[in-house]
């Protein structure tokens, strides 16, 4: 599905919601933020971290959200708040020379959760060229807040910033048609549920998986066809 195919689809959606939705917003912002949310979403599931929903309706705190299985929408976790929570994390890890097998789960949480927060602006990147990203300081700050964990400097926080970004970034253009998807379906309903997010991704990657195989068998026939042509010829030419 192409960029412009599917932001039509979600005019379609923003037409059809803007009545009920009156956010304020053009459907141009609209488009971005549904983008921004569905890449969190999808680079979330891609590593195995659950969602249990987005939304595209703002608060007074927010204009897009994205939460997990613990999360609450009505309460908007504000930066002290996921500061606090990567200190008590923190306080878990492994003192310097100790093994760190028991807190692996640990770590890679907190190395997900970086690549997901940061997955947001890069899918505006990919998706919405025509503008540079919205201001996501809330979200870097966040990223940065859980890579301190396993993180001794800033430098280090800021190089693997840069890694959290090119890996999000290649995880949305893999998916690419799955985000899109999502944001289609945000524009339309406003506010999708995680099981409702789960059958969108799927059915954009069985869709992307049946294309390829088209591609795949298209490609056969013209391979066959062009040995049988070789070989009319070569006998031809005895």
């Amino acid at each position: 599905m192409s960029d412009d195919v599917c932001e039509s689809l979600a005019l379609v959606g923003w037409r059809a919601a803007a009545a009920g939705a009156n956010t304020g917003r053009c459907r141009s912002m609209d488009f971005r933020i549904a983008v921004h949310e569905a890449g969190h979403a999808l680079v979330a599931r891609a590593l195995g971290m659950p969602i249990a929903g987005c939304t595209i309706t703002p608060d007074q705190n927010y204009s897009g959200l994205t939460w997990g299985p613990d999360g609450d929408p009505s309460k908007y976790c504000s930066n002290e708040e996921v500061a606090s929570l990567c200190d008590r994390l923190a306080s878990m890890v492994p003192p310097v020379g100790a093994a760190r097998t028991d807190g692996g789960a640990l770590l890679d949480h907190a190395h997900c959760r970086a690549i997901v927060l940061v997955a947001g602006t890069e899918a505006e990147r990919a998706l919405h060229t025509a503008d540079a990203p919205l201001a996501a300081a809330h979200d870097l700050r966040q990223a940065e807040s859980f890579a301190s964990i396993f993180c001794c400097t800033t430098a280090a926080i800021d190089a693997f910033i840069v890694y959290s970004r090119a890996e999000a970034a290649a995880l949305i253009e893999a998916h690419r048609n799955a985000v899109l998807a999502v944001a289609a379906a945000l524009i339309e309903r406003r506010t999708l549920n995680g099981d409702e997010i789960d059958e969108i991704i799927a059915a954009a990657v069985a869709r992307d998986e049946l294309d390829r195989e088209v591609a795949r068998r298209a490609q056969w026939a013209r391979t066959i066809e062009n040995a049988a042509t070789f070989a009319h010829e070569t006998m031809v030419s005895l």
